[in-house]
C-alpha cells in the first residue's frame, strides 16, 4: 500500500486496524471513547450529542508539511476518504449511520 495514498484501500486498512484492536482495548478496561474508533454504538451517542461531519477531523499537527525525512512535504486530507469511509462504515454522507447499516448489525 502507498504510504501516501488517501483512497478506499487505505480506508479498508484503517477500518480492519480499528475492529481488530477494538477488542484488546475493550479488554483492558480503556476509554474508547477518547480514541474515537467511531464505531456505530458510539456514534449515535455522539449524533446525539451534537457531533457531526464537521468533527470528523485530525489534529492540526497531523494536518501540517513533514518537515524532514522519507516524508518531508506530506500532508493529509481527511476529507479525501471520509465518503469512503463513511460508505464502509454504513453510515451516509454526513457520518449518520443507516437504518440498513444498523439493521445488519442487529442495532435498529
Amino acid at each position: 500500500m502507498d504510504r501516501f495514498a488517501e483512497d478506499a484501500n487505505k480506508v479498508k486498512w484503517v477500518i480492519h486496524f480499528q475492529d481488530s484492536t477494538a477488542a484488546p482495548i475493550e479488554s483492558a478496561v480503556l476509554c474508547d471513547f477518547c480514541l474515537d474508533f467511531g464505531f456505530n454504538l458510539e456514534r449515535l451517542f455522539n449524533i446525539r450529542e451534537g457531533y457531526s461531519r464537521k468533527d470528523d477531523v485530525l489534529p492540526g499537527r497531523f494536518l501540517e508539511p513533514m518537515p524532514e525525512g522519507n516524508s518531508k512535504g506530506q500532508t493529509f486530507d481527511v476529507n479525501r476518504m471520509l465518503g469512503d469511509y463513511y460508505k464502509m462504515r454504513g453510515w451516509d454522507e454526513q457520518g449518520v449511520p443507516t437504518p440498513e447499516g444498523l439493521n445488519s448489525l442487529s442495532l435498529s
